[in-house]
């Protein structure tokens, strides 16, 4: 799927998606932005119309997007996106932060050694251990994002 048909997507499965994002783009405009050009700008097998990088960045912004696109965009680079938790700085954080990092990577473990048990590893037990690992890597990001919030 391209970015077009994507955000065009994005857009008609909110409700009321197309109105708040039209009054967005005339807030403040002393030429208004008719409902049918807003519809042709997100028709994605549209030539004559399309969104800009601005209206792209508005769009995003007021319909909560961000993190969509950012999903779209790292599987296009062969990437992933974590949403880092709010994290709170202390000592005792920090710790836990640590320590749940050691308690994923078991988790990790456990879960691969009954996944490979029988030498094979099937789609069930791939969405499990893709769980297990990325609450491991999740576990080791916001461990860094306590470090970074420390630094003095």
């Amino acid at each position: 799927m391209n970015i077009r048909e994507l955000l065009h997507r994005l857009v008609h499965e909110i409700p009321g998606g197309g109105a708040r994002v039209l009054e967005a783009f005339n807030y403040g405009r002393k030429t208004q932005m008719s409902p049918q050009m807003l519809t042709n700008k997100l028709n994605p097998f549209s030539e004559s119309h399309t969104v800009n990088v601005q209206e792209l960045a508005l769009i995003a912004d007021t319909l909560n997007l961000n993190l969509q696109l950012a999903h779209h965009f790292a599987e296009k680079a062969n990437a992933v996106v974590f949403v880092l938790p709010d994290v709170t700085e202390n000592d005792m954080a920090l710790l836990d932060g640590f320590m749940q990092i050691t308690k994923e990577l078991g988790d990790v473990g456990q879960r691969f050694q009954q996944a490979y048990a029988d030498g094979e590893i099937d789609k069930r037990d791939a969405k499990i251990l893709k769980k297990e690992t990325d609450d491991a890597v999740a576990a080791l990001l916001a461990f860094q994002k306590r470090i970074e919030g420390m630094v003095r």
